[in-house]
């Protein structure tokens, strides 16, 4: 049997004690690793969402009723239905289209002027009253709208937006043409339609994606949802006075209506529930951050008790002990906020590359995160360094 060994017994306490200690700063680096990136993530989804419901969509979507699933009898007798509505207090616009933006969308292939045959081009498609563009307060950059009056607009006039002259390289696309299949039955199966104007460029999606080409005919046939522009003044008795006519003029299709600035809304809503959650998330790492960083740093007081104790008697000012206790966990902080960083632009990045359109990634938000976490660890650490560095010295040197 091997003898008694009082110093390997030593060594091997110091090793766990090391190994503890470790584990002990592991776990102070990575809760606040954890709790910067939550910072930093909220900040970065608050301005980003910020900038979505603030961003101009290019075209007006408040005060905007919709109601999809217009009657055939409806889309062929419009004008007077236009007029019936007008009638109604409170209502200022109507007009009609068949999708409205961020309600799907249809693609058809259409064969541009100047290009050859096996270079046919996908585009959005839009059916639109002429009223529509003015009612979304469009622009029309170049050319005219669509003309009540001109019932040759039907069959042979188109508009496009901004996005496909650039795509197609027009620098006068008014003449330009678009030839396309235009179903069975119909004369030979090709139609042609001539550019009559430009629209800006608008957003029939969320800004997760790009404005794409754009080719907008005035076909009355393909007309779906009737689009009201209301005052909000007596909104609900506006509402239903246009229900009632809505049973009249379409009496087979229930009043489902929508408001076109809640489908955008709609569309990130889970970002903001995200960003509460995250919030949520934040104040709770900085909770648990700073309990376990109060935890270890009277720990680590309460072992170098003694050593305080001397410290004092031989001179330390308060401020001198309290720097000493809490620089080693500054240290850990610092390193787990410049860990932070890298973690978090890293995904942020990443996640802010998914919106076609974006705030850049502001390194104010990972300051204001890194000051923040520094001055919490401040404060925790440092009242319990100030309690012990103004213990009286005597009890310290007495301590076992």
């Amino acid at each position: 049997m091997s003898a008694f060994n009082p110093i390997r017994v030593m060594k091997q306490d110091a090793g766990i004690g090391n190994r503890r200690a470790q584990l002990r700063q592991i776990l102070v680096i990575f809760q606040f690793v954890i709790a910067v990136i939550l910072i930093i993530g909220s900040l970065t989804m608050y301005r980003q969402i910020r900038y979505i419901q603030s961003h101009k969509f290019s075209f007006e979507k408040e005060r905007v009723v919709v109601l999809p699933s217009m009657s055939g009898a409806m889309r062929s007798s419009f004008t007077s239905v236009e007029e019936e509505l007008k009638r109604i207090p409170g209502v200022t616009e109507v007009s009609a289209a068949s999708m409205v933006p961020n309600r799907g969308l249809t693609k058809s292939v259409f064969l541009p002027e100047g290009f050859p045959e096996d270079q046919a081009q996908t585009m959005n498609t839009l059916s639109v009253h002429p009223g529509f563009i003015p009612l979304l307060g469009l622009k029309i950059m170049a050319g005219r709208n669509f003309s009540a009056d001109l019932v040759t607009d039907k069959d042979q006039a188109a508009l496009i937006n901004e996005t496909a002259v650039k795509q197609f390289g027009w620098t006068n696309p008014i003449g330009k043409t678009f030839s396309f299949d235009s179903g069975p039955g119909a004369s030979g199966g090709t139609s042609t339609k001539t550019v009559v104007g430009v629209v800006q460029d608008f957003h029939l999606t969320s800004l997760r994606n790009k404005v794409e080409p754009l080719f907008i005919d005035c076909v009355p046939e393909n007309l779906d949802y009737l689009i009201v522009k209301v005052d909000t003044k007596d909104l609900p008795q506006t509402l239903e006075l246009l229900k009632a006519k809505w049973k009249d003029l379409n009496p087979r299709q229930g009043f489902d209506y929508f408001f076109l600035d809640e489908t955008f809304d709609r569309e990130y809503l889970t970002e903001m529930r995200l960003s509460k959650l995250m919030l949520d998330f934040t104040i709770l790492a900085i909770f648990i951050g700073c309990m376990g960083l109060y935890a270890i740093s009277t720990f680590a007081a309460t072992r170098r008790t003694k050593e305080i104790g001397v410290r004092k008697v031989l001179g330390a000012t308060k401020s001198g002990i309290v720097t000493l206790l809490s620089r080693e966990f500054l240290l850990l902080v610092t390193i787990a906020v410049l860990v932070a960083w890298l973690i978090a632009y890293y995904g942020l990045d990443k996640w802010l590359q998914s919106y076609a359109y974006h705030i850049n990634l502001s390194w104010g938000s990972f300051l204001i995160a890194g000051l923040l976490a520094l001055m919490i660890s401040l404060i925790t650490v440092g009242f319990q360094a100030i309690r012990v560095a103004t213990a009286n010295p005597v009890k310290a040197l007495r301590y076992e």
